[in-house]
């Protein structure tokens, strides 16, 4: 993680102090609706948690936008997000007076899984009106930074497509309103999952709609 952000630093300062391309600072939040379950094996037999993702997560973060052309832009930046699930513990070969209970389950309680975020993003904006669209996709790191959960990854890797509006308010400062899909690449716990019969998911996938707002300094 070090390593990453050292080298996020070098490039937003050399482009920066570069004489070309529109560079923008910004701060922005979004709300976070991740779909899903998961049924996660911990004791090393058919025991473990029963995960659901539909809890409230958002986003909040800095951003830096370099445009290569009048078209294209890059965008990166750190963000703080949260994706925080419910957990139960099923105690599937649990026995009482001599007869196994099947699915057995604690009271599900909430887990927080908070992470730094470095997304890597490039943006298309067609039209240089005051009101435009934007088409933008990459890929975005996230760094675990907070987690109650023992058997997450430390580091979870999402790919990013999206469409937005957005709207020039002075030379210097404009707002878009984004849609963004998310879905992961890596896996986000380490052991095994197990796909109960009564359900249907992909495994250790988090797949998100995330809807945000971000507001822009035009520093050139």
């Amino acid at each position: 993680m070090k390593n990453t952000i050292t080298f996020l630093l070098l490039l937003i300062s050399t482009l920066a102090f570069s004489q070309q391309g529109q560079i923008q600072f910004g701060i922005n939040y979004s709300e976070d609706n991740i779909a899903g379950s998961d049924y996660l094996i911990t004791d090393g037999n058919a025991n473990g948690y029963s995960l659901s993702n539909r809890e409230h997560n958002y986003t909040l973060g800095l951003s830096f936008q370099y445009g290569f052309t009048e078209n294209f832009s890059l965008i990166t930046g750190v963000s703080y997000n949260s994706k925080d699930v419910k957990g139960g513990y099923n105690c599937a070969t649990c026995y009482y007076n001599d007869l196994a209970i099947t699915n057995y389950f604690v009271i599900p309680v909430g887990m927080k899984q908070r992470y730094l975020a470095i997304p890597i993003i490039v943006q298309f904006a067609p039209l240089h009106t005051r009101l435009y669209p934007t088409i933008h996709a990459g890929i975005v790191n996230n760094f675990s930074v907070e987690n109650e959960f023992e058997n997450e990854q430390s580091y979870l890797q999402e790919g990013q497509f999206g469409l937005g509006v957005g709207y020039k308010i002075t030379k210097h400062l404009n707002v878009e309103l984004q849609y963004a899909y998310r879905t992961a690449f890596t896996k986000v716990y380490q052991d095994l999952d197990v796909q109960p019969a009564y359900t249907y998911y992909e495994p250790n996938k988090l797949n998100t709609n995330s809807v945000g707002l971000r507001v822009n300094y035009i520093l050139k």
